[in-house]
């Protein structure tokens, strides 16, 4: 059975999501779909929960119908706010199936989840014996952020040589056809 647009990221689960989890799976509820609103941190957040608790569910993010008149006025913020959340919302991982993906040893795997954890970058939620591991957002926009005039520095410097190198290219060519008549 799957679940089309459920709603356990909402506020009214989080006291009990454990016990809501494992009624759905007595159920037989075999995948679910959770519509994350954009632009309610709260329940994006809950949906990170949800997500290192049960790998059953995935998520879609966008604006909500209700709340797309407050981006009537700029609908392209409306887009960059999606795009942020979906760039900030990775499934999370257990610790083993990180271990799994990356080929390491689970002693490795663990050192370089405690260096991201204490820097800000990632989060633990533990589930019974298990600690599952997301992305934070946050601290990773802060660094885009800060990196952006760099970036378009760099690209613009790009361009640059990419102008001269085919300049190079175009009076070599030139020079090869002088040669071969």
């Amino acid at each position: 059975m799957i679940d089309s647009h459920c709603h356990i990221a909402g506020p009214e689960f989080v006291e009990d999501l454990d016990v809501v989890i494992e009624r759905a799976r007595s159920a037989r509820l075999s995948h679910a779909l959770v519509i994350l609103a954009a632009d309610d941190e709260p329940e994006i957040e809950q949906g990170r929960t949800v997500a290192g608790r049960w790998d059953a569910v995935k998520f879609s993010i966008g604006v909500h119908p209700h709340q797309a008149h407050h981006f009537a006025d700029n609908p392209e913020r409306a887009a960059r706010v999606v795009r942020e959340q979906f760039a900030a919302t990775p499934a999370a991982r257990a610790v083993g199936e990180i271990v799994e993906r990356l080929g390491l040893r689970q002693p490795q795997v663990s050192k370089h989840l405690r260096v991201l954890s204490e820097a800000g970058l990632v989060q633990a939620h533990p589930v019974a014996q298990q600690r599952i591991y997301s992305l934070r957002a946050q601290p990773l926009k802060e660094l885009d952020d800060w990196l952006e005039p760099y970036r378009r520095t760099w690209n613009e410097r790009f361009d640059q040589l990419d102008d001269v190198l085919r300049d190079l290219k175009r009076k070599e060519k030139g020079k090869k056809d002088v040669h071969d008549k």
